[in-house]
């Protein structure tokens, strides 16, 4: 499944589907994406508004940060399904031979490395976001203060759920 293309609907109902992914390691990035996504939309609501003339600048690069970051929790939730995906095929290969069980240990070892990197990634953008979210506060339009709550505490859970 192309996560990244799926309705939101799809992608829900795959992982409550029996298939092993996406998974939590995907929801995690996905839950990253929307707290950079919230934070984003918080420094875009406060371009041209009255009273903040003079962080402008700092929201348009906040903007830029937040946009970033969300583009590439998406694609880290892709990753996080591809990578589960080539360690389980690794799991399957065939261990009848000495040749077979050492390919088939090798496979599992570069699986779990580049399994390990996708939430680490989701680690370090999950904390990325909360900067930006962090520095939103007190110079953001005060109607998005819960927008800057609800993103925060999503970027949390994408960082509890990727360690």
């Amino acid at each position: 499944m192309d996560l990244l293309t799926s309705s939101v609907k799809d992608f829900v109902a795959a992982t409550a589907s029996k298939e092993p992914t996406p998974g939590g390691g995907a929801i995690a990035a996905l839950t990253a994406a929307t707290g950079a996504a919230l934070a984003e939309m918080v420094a875009n609501l406060t371009f041209d508004k009255k009273g903040y003339e003079d962080v402008q600048e700092e929201m348009h690069l906040l903007q830029q940060k937040a946009e970033f970051i969300r583009e590439k929790a998406l694609s880290l939730a892709q990753a996080d399904a591809n990578v589960f995906n080539l360690f389980m095929d690794a799991l399957a290969l065939p261990k009848n031979t000495d040749e077979e069980k050492a390919a088939r240990s090798r496979a599992i070892q570069v699986a779990t490395v580049l399994a390990t990197r996708v939430p680490l990634r989701t680690m370090e953008i999950s904390l990325d976001a909360l900067k930006v979210a962090e520095s939103l506060i007190g110079k953001s339009n005060p109607n998005c203060s819960s927008d800057i709550g609800v993103g925060a505490l999503n970027l949390k859970s994408a960082l509890m759920g990727a360690i």
